[in-house]
């Protein structure tokens, strides 16, 4: 099993040397059909929803049905290497060979060109106060590493109708999201009209996957920046910043009749 808290030595002030829990940090190589994509940052564990959400939300492919094999590389006995293989007949769109290393903290590091989406033809509802003190709960929930460490992000993404939850934690909050979306997609689930809660500020690159795998509700933690608030309301993607139980702000999206926020 991929460790995910390691112990390192640390002096606490005023106070006494131990040994402190920490997020582990090691890079991960991906290969589409041998081809190295690169290497990137992030927490070890759920390695292949991490490479299934990026493939998808990154649109290097449409969906997974282009995907024939997804595996850690046989004899990689670190489970630093994912090896993609695609099916017969399908075309992924590659990322510029300049872009050979990313950090845990990069969105759109490597690209030639910040992607464009047209307007979602629906309305965003943004969720009542109650509603998202929910999702909040459920989120916190999930955040196993976060409470021994303190030292990484979580993603939570759940159902329109409310039928399947999918949580992720990783040190980089991109990563923590293509988890959860690669995890969903993994196990069948159609993330269309999702809802998305994020322990991270909501820079152009979250809401970017968001567009690129139809939800619906972009919930972060912290502060939006003016392009993701752009792009949400051009996709009508309902987003709501600086999230807490007892406040946050809405930037997008007006409130849903009763019956429709789950």
């Amino acid at each position: 099993m991929a460790m995910r808290i390691a112990k390192r030595n640390a002096v606490r002030v005023p106070g006494f040397s131990a040994l402190d829990d920490v997020v582990v940090e090691e890079p991960l190589d991906i290969r589409i059909d041998g081809v190295s994509m690169g290497i990137t940052m992030r927490t070890p564990g759920d390695d292949l929803d991490l490479v299934a959400g990026w493939l998808v939300s990154e649109r290097i492919l449409a969906d997974l049905s282009d995907v024939r094999t997804l595996a850690h590389l046989p004899g990689d006995d670190d489970e630093n290497t994912v090896a993609v293989v695609l099916a017969d007949g399908a075309e992924a769109s590659l990322p510029p060979p300049r872009a050979r290393f990313a950090s845990s903290a990069c969105g759109v590091c490597g690209r030639a060109a910040v992607p464009t989406q047209a307007p979602r033809n629906r309305l965003a509802f943004a969720p009542s106060s109650d509603v998202l003190t929910g999702w909040l709960a459920r989120l916190s929930a999930h955040q196993i590493v976060f409470d021994a460490t303190g030292g990484c992000h979580a993603a939570l993404l759940l159902a329109a109708d409310g039928s399947w939850e999918v949580a992720r934690e990783d040190v980089g909050r991109h990563n923590a999201v293509d988890k959860a979306i690669g995890g969903a997609l993994r196990a069948g689930w159609d993330p269309t009209d999702a809802h998305l809660i994020v322990t991270a500020r909501a820079g152009y690159e979250i809401i970017d996957k968001a567009v690129a795998a139809g939800l619906a509700t972009v919930v972060a933690m912290g502060a939006p920046t003016s392009l993701a608030i752009d792009v949400a309301r051009a996709a009508a993607i309902a987003l709501i910043g600086f999230a807490r139980h007892d406040r946050h702000a809405v930037y997008n999206g007006s409130m849903a009749p009763e019956g429709q926020q789950g």
